[in-house]
């Protein structure tokens, strides 16, 4: 063999050595590549617990630290690419674990009692079979995850859950969480409320966020009604509420109000306001709508529509007019006492239809006067008149009957003497329109009003030694000509009126309810009218359609035509979706931006001169072209 061809031997063996090295080396870091798997280093541990492994792009967590873990009270690993998640058991102390935005889909845990709070937001977890091991949990927040039905906890002092952005299509079963008093399901696929109160534990619920999910009954909310402190709910974006906020026909808010209890104080967060609120509370006391349950999502929108519309034209019906009043008279009440009206006062008015409840009550609060010491057998004065009466004259009796009869029977000198002597009387204001009567041994005939007390005077040391004259009696109002038998008729003639008084009240309560029902006969009758006018106006007939035109981007646009008498115009729906309106004399109208290589169909309904839309018309089908 030449030395040229030993040397060109060697440099091929040389090259292939290299070539060897080479492979292996890519060969480990191909392995290495695909194993993935990145520990954290170190464990550093702060003085207060806290352990920060947030954002390293972690796959594992290393085992070896256990001294370190034993000491972590507050573990925060978000932001990393732990897929399985086995290692509760490193972190005995652990209290709050932040582990967001960390891909797992797999989390296993053993039971623990010191864990408080769980964040494992925007994961990929399915199921939460693992999750109820922690008995004193109070936070948990599985918001934006793949968690599917049927979801169970029983934790039973979780106060806080997140499950928004899940695929929950039904309530998840929390009735043995008696402490939850926060829940969100926004974002979810729940269709169903009936069963809510079974569901969630009624007696601790605070906030309820709902929306953005499936439902679309507006009825079905009336179930809320079992949440007895609940203060915050949010019921957005639902396909009911969507189309009543679309309508604009009437305040779904307020509806909302008279579902829940007067806890609520914010809806889709937002503080409600005093008008609905007033409204609220009127639909709350209405019969018919109670009974309005789940299903009935027509009835309910046509009945809240009728009774507190939110169109601007048009007179105010009498629910508004009697909630504006109420209204005004909350607001009035609400005021501070010493008239300044940017001070509210700390009773606010509960109740659209007793306004003056609260009123009488402060009144009688701020002039209710002490009863002094020593006085006796003192009764109460109850006033029944405005108080401009109180210049008419007044008659001062002692406080038993008794003392009242004496009184009546005896001259004048003897009751001026008696007068001075007495240490509990009571005053009886007289009204010159004789619309009030007095009260005897804490006895009354009219309205009880705010309760006023009658301060007794005491007498006076050496009244019993001195000579007693006219002028100096303490009595309001002296009748000396006044025989026994005109004081007697007096006093019958007034408990006669009373009588007759309450007779009326009782007269003017039965027209009321009369009234009431002829109101829910008419409302009645009514609906039939308007069922009966819509039935009147025609439907659109003899349909045809032609292609115009197409595109520059490909789209067609087709001709409709239909006969019909003149309306007021007509809507138009394409694939079962209203497009637009167009004005009735055309009975014609152009429909753009029609899919080419798709059928379509297309239906007409026309609105009458009052506003009111008849039936929809029979489907116009438009197919696509034929290619030649």
């Amino acid at each position: 063999m030449s030395e040229d061809s030993k040397e060109r031997r060697e440099d091929e063996e040389e090259e292939d050595k290299e070539n060897l090295d080479d492979s292996r080396a890519n060969s480990s870091l191909t392995s290495f590549l695909a194993s993935g798997r990145i520990q954290n280093e170190k464990a550093d541990v702060t003085s207060e617990g806290v352990l920060d492994l947030t954002n390293l792009s972690l796959t594992n967590l290393e085992r070896n630290f256990h001294v370190e873990y034993a000491k972590v009270k507050n573990l925060a690993i978000s932001g990393n690419n732990l897929q399985k998640f086995t290692y509760m058991k490193l972190f005995p102390k652990c209290e709050i674990l932040d582990a967001q935005d960390c891909q797992i889909n797999k989390f296993i845990a053993d039971f623990n009692y010191n864990l408080l709070e769980l964040n494992l937001s925007r994961n990929q977890l399915k199921e939460t079979n693992q999750l109820g091991r922690f008995e004193n949990l109070k936070i948990l927040d599985l918001s934006s995850n793949l968690i599917e039905d049927p979801v169970v906890f029983a934790l039973k002092k979780l106060e806080i859950l997140n499950l928004s952005s899940n695929y929950l299509t039904e309530i998840p079963d929390l009735s043995k969480c008696v402490s939850l008093k926060s829940l969100n399901l926004a974002e979810n696929k729940i269709q169903d409320l009936t069963k809510i109160s079974s569901l969630i534990c009624a007696t601790s619920l605070q906030k309820l966020d709902i929306s953005s999910n499936s439902i679309d009954d507006l009825s079905q909310f009336s179930t809320l009604s079992a949440f007895k402190k609940l203060d915050d709910v949010a019921v957005a974006e639902n396909p009911c509420i969507t189309e009543v906020v679309e309508s604009d026909k009437f305040e779904y808010r307020s509806y909302i109000v008279s579902c829940c209890s007067e806890a609520l104080t914010s809806i889709d967060h937002e503080r409600i306001q005093d008008h609905i609120q007033t409204e609220g509370e009127w639909l709350a006391l209405q019969g018919g709508i109670k009974k309005i349950g789940p299903g009935s999502h027509v009835a309910l929108c046509e009945q809240i529509a009728s009774h507190f519309p939110k169109a601007e034209n048009g007179p105010p019906t009498p629910a508004q007019k009697s909630c504006h009043k109420a209204l005004e008279k909350r607001r009035s009440m609400a005021v501070d006492p010493s008239g300044d009206s940017s001070v509210r006062s700390e009773d606010t008015v509960n109740s659209v239809y007793s306004p003056f409840r609260e009123w009488n009550g402060k009144i009688g609060k701020n002039l209710n006067l002490r009863r002094t010491p020593g006085s006796v057998g003192k009764t109460n004065l109850r006033m029944c008149s405005p108080s401009e009466a109180r210049k008419n004259r007044s008659f001062t009796f002692q406080d038993s009957t008794n003392q009242l009869e004496s009184f009546i029977t005896s001259s004048p000198t003897q009751r001026l003497q008696e007068s001075t002597r007495t240490t509990s009387t009571e005053t009886v204001i007289c009204s010159a329109r004789t619309e009030l009567s007095f009260t005897v041994d804490g006895r009354s005939e009219s309205t009880p009003l705010p309760i006023i007390e009658t301060p007794t005077k005491p007498p006076s040391p050496t009244s019993s030694n001195r000579q007693l004259t006219p002028s100096v009696a303490e009595v309001s109002f002296v009748a000396p000509d006044e025989t026994t038998e005109e004081l007697k008729n007096r006093v019958r003639a007034l408990e006669q009126k009373v009588a007759e008084l309450n007779k009326q009240n009782e007269t003017l309560t039965a027209i009321n309810d009369a009234l009431v029902d002829t109101l829910e006969t008419f409302k009645t009758e009514q609906a039939k009218m308007w069922k009966a006018i819509r039935s009147q106006i025609p439907t659109p007939q003899n349909m045809t359609n032609s292609l115009v035109c197409e595109t520059e981007e490909g789209h067609h646009v087709h001709q409709v035509k239909w006969d019909m008498p003149l309306v007021k115009g007509y809507r138009i729906f394409v694939d079962g979706s209203s497009c637009g309106e167009v004005v009735g004399k055309n009975q014609s109208a152009r429909i753009t931006d029609l899919t080419a290589d798709e059928p379509h169909f297309v239906q007409i309904q026309p609105i009458g001169n009052n506003g009111e839309c008849g039936e929809i018309s029979k489907k116009l089908h438009i197919k696509p072209p034929v290619s030649q």
